[in-house]
């Protein structure tokens, strides 16, 4: 795949962010029609119409609930909430009910039970839905935004959508109610999803496509500031590095921005063919009487990093584990350069001074130091995960409301990533309309709130063209 644009801009960025969705606007209906197959196309026809159904409906039901609003009729009725007027999962769901049940059964049903009955009853009554709808299809509808993201992914590594594509996108979810373990009782929703999940996969095994094209999960962008390079380039030299940095430096970020770049061909070339694992294994170290049993990935020629997997029952425990510790030997042993393991670890300053004070060897290990992030550098990281708040939020997300919630937050939260829900929360329109005004007049001095919480968050008018570059980048327009 061709290196990605980064979306930054030389001339006033300090920092480069490199995605694939970079620049990369959200599909449209029309988009996803013009990539659909033969097989595909008719699906998604189906469901545009029954789209435009629903929302028909949607705007009827609410005039009248204005009707029935209007004074002097009893006002109050609360907040009600309908479907976004975009093309959902469900609406493809229903347009494959519609035009390919088939389908449906072929690829979820082939090896799990499903409840006739219900199946057919949803298929007639979605069939007969569509006989009713307009013939017409809105290829400008929007698709919901976290749903158009992965769409927008698969689109930039294959040009063409299939009926499995269409399923996979997280369409499959829409029926976790029809297999017959769900219905009597015997599993959770939740366990008939993923039970719906592995029968995408194993379809996807079957007609030999790739399972990322098809259920795509998304990594986030990183924003480096120069580290990525170093760090590759000590990776290839070997035998591994020892990444030092306090919580939140940015350790664990940095490693998924080496992994997404190795998965995806960009990486060091002495490393192509290794696998790359952050604190996952297949199997915990063990003692069978003195022999130790290590993970099977420390013998796979891989990049095996640590950050918090075995350093925490080294470190932070009275007695460290000894089953760790001689996994740590041991991956010093196996590792160089060439076609040898790689050894990596995230640690603390503090963690460094014990593990090599029980393991004298890593001292030779490459140390590579990532610095305390300024505030403004904590921004950038948060912005980065736009579009994890855009599923918490069920839409686009503005710059507006992360920089408010960023602005007002304690401190301890401002640098915990735990608490990425509550941005998904609207600004207020002072707020918004002073955002705007900085943008499009950015000679003019801030006031107001809008001073306050820039300077709070450590952002100078040459920053905030750096954070707009960005906004345009991976972020909505501002509303």
């Amino acid at each position: 795949m061709a290196q990605p644009t980064p979306c930054y801009n030389p001339d006033v960025s300090s920092f480069e962010v490199n995605h694939p969705l970079c620049h990369r606007a959200c599909p449209t209906v029309g988009d996803l029609l013009r990539h659909a197959d033969y097989d595909a196309r008719p699906v998604l026809e189906a469901a545009v119409r029954l789209a435009g159904h629903r929302i028909r409906l949607q705007n009827q039901a609410e005039a009248l609930r204005a009707e029935w609003s209007r004074t002097p009729w009893p006002v109050g009725y609360g907040q009600w909430e309908l479907p976004p007027r975009v093309l959902l999962p469900e609406d493809l769901a229903r347009g494959f009910l519609a035009a390919a049940p088939e389908r449906v059964r072929e690829v979820l049903f082939t090896n799990l039970e499903c409840t006739s009955e219900a199946f057919d009853e949803a298929v007639a009554c979605w069939q007969a839905t569509l006989a009713q709808a307009s013939s017409d299809v809105d290829s400008e509808l929007q698709l919901h935004r976290p749903w158009a993201r992965q769409f927008a992914w698969s689109l930039a590594h294959e040009p063409s959508l299939s009926t499995l594509q269409l399923l996979g996108h997280g369409t499959y979810m829409v029926f976790a109610e029809f297999p017959s373990m769900y219905n009597e009782g015997l599993i959770t929703q939740g366990e008939s999803e993923a039970h719906l999940l592995r029968e995408v996969g194993e379809a996807c095994a079957r007609e030999g496509v790739s399972y990322q094209q098809v259920a795509p999960i998304i990594p986030r962008p990183y924003a480096d500031r120069g580290h990525l390079a170093k760090f590759e380039s000590m990776l290839a030299e070997g035998p591994g590095v020892m990444l030092v940095g306090e919580p939140g430096s940015g350790r664990r970020s940095l490693l998924r921005a080496c992994q997404v770049r190795h998965r995806q061909g960009l990486g060091p070339t002495a490393l192509q063919g290794f696998g790359f694992n952050i604190d996952r294994i297949y199997e915990l170290p063990r003692l069978d009487g003195e022999v130790l049993c290590t993970p099977p990935e420390l013998d796979d020629g891989c990049v095996f990093a640590l950050v918090e997997l075995g350093i925490a029952p080294i470190c932070e425990q009275r007695k460290p584990s000894r089953e760790w510790v001689m996994t740590l030997e041991r991956g010093w042993e196996i590792s160089g350069s060439g076609r040898a393991g790689r050894l990596v670890l995230g640690v603390t300053e503090s963690q460094r001074s014990r593990l090599c004070q029980l393991i004298p060897q890593l001292r030779e290990l490459p140390v590579l130091r990532l610095p305390r992030p300024s505030d403004f550098e904590v921004v950038v990281h948060w912005m980065c995960r736009v579009f994890e708040l855009e599923d918490y939020a069920g839409g686009a997300v503005d710059l507006a409301r992360m920089l408010w919630r960023l602005g007002r937050c304690s401190a301890e939260d401002f640098r915990n990533f735990d608490h990425l829900r509550s941005l998904g929360e609207p600004a207020p329109r002072h707020f918004i309309r002073g955002l705007k005004r900085a943008k499009t007049e950015p000679q003019k001095p801030w006031r107001g709130r809008l001073s306050t919480v820039l300077r709070r968050l450590e952002i100078t008018p040459e920053r905030l063209v750096e954070v707009f570059e960005l906004e345009r980048a991976l972020f909505a327009p501002l509303t």
